[in-house]
């Protein structure tokens, strides 16, 4: 069963946990633009998804999944 019949297409292999205090569930995006000349360049955003505050803010014209485990890794002081 597809959306189309009132169904759910998720397979369980991504599961949305609920914030229950500071410091549990972080979610992370990338924001992609341009400078003035062209050139791209990524940030990557990480934010605490119970107090809402922005725990990080990586800036690179590439961001490899090395940076962002790395980054993600890192405990927030």
């Amino acid at each position: 069963m597809d959306h189309s019949e009132g169904g759910s297409s998720n397979d369980g292999s991504c599961i949305r946990l609920r914030q229950e205090y500071p410091g549990h569930v972080w979610a992370y995006d990338f924001v992609e633009e341009r400078t003035h000349d062209g050139r791209k360049f990524r940030i990557l955003t990480i934010i605490d998804e119970a107090s809402r505050e922005c725990l990080a803010l990586v800036v690179s014209r590439q961001l490899r999944h090395e940076d962002v485990l790395g980054r993600v890794g890192r405990p927030v002081h």
